[in-house]
């Protein structure tokens, strides 16, 4: 399988790929950011129990929009301060994913940050709780299906790309079953 569309990267490793079938096409993009706190020293992950809106029911990353002219490391601070009560100190890009959805025209470019080093106190929101896991223990179950394939990727030393792409969403759902997926790792 090659480097799917939409994909910036040709010299990636492949690390997984599957499904079948032909990438969906998009118009246009809409950019977001994804953060995930790295306890290094206690070899833990935060995630949030999403308790409404977009994946409610679910374990996610921190996520936002990125609007016009903002950098995707400035809506990870303020997307993780207002979603955890916790201030990055220390923020590295370590990877992008595109992710179709047939229930909207564009992609979502998802940049993703990661944060090893924090300060203050971290809090429960409306709209979402945030939760520590070893990588043992993360909860894939009750997560988005393609966070099984790139979360291991994120945990790693190197960068990553990944593109996936997902089917109709059932009754009451906000993602369908993931269709075909592709992930590479670069330096």
């Amino acid at each position: 399988m090659s480097v799917p569309p939409g994909v910036d990267l040709t010299h990636a490793q492949v690390t997984t790929q599957g499904g079948d079938g032909d990438w969906y096409t998009y118009d246009g993009e809409i950019k977001v950011e994804n953060v995930m706190v790295v306890d290094e020293a206690a070899n833990k992950i935060l995630l949030g129990y999403k308790k409404e809106g977009f994946g409610a029911g679910n374990y996610n990353p921190f996520a936002g929009p990125i609007t016009e002219g903002e950098e995707g490391s400035d809506a990870a601070r303020r997307d993780l301060l207002e979603q955890t009560g916790l201030e990055i100190e220390d923020i590295a890009f370590h990877g992008t994913i595109r992710v179709k959805l047939p229930t909207m025209d564009q992609s979502l470019s998802c940049s993703m940050y990661k944060v090893t080093k924090w300060k203050g106190d971290l809090k429960e929101t409306a709209t979402m709780k945030p939760e520590w896991f070893s990588p043992e223990a993360i909860p894939y179950s009750k997560m988005f299906e393609d966070d099984i394939h790139w979360i291991p990727l994120f945990l790693g030393p190197k960068k990553f790309v990944g593109r996936a792409d997902f089917d109709k969403p059932e009754e009451g759902q906000h993602v369908g079953k993931l269709l075909r997926w592709w992930f590479g790792t670069y330096e």
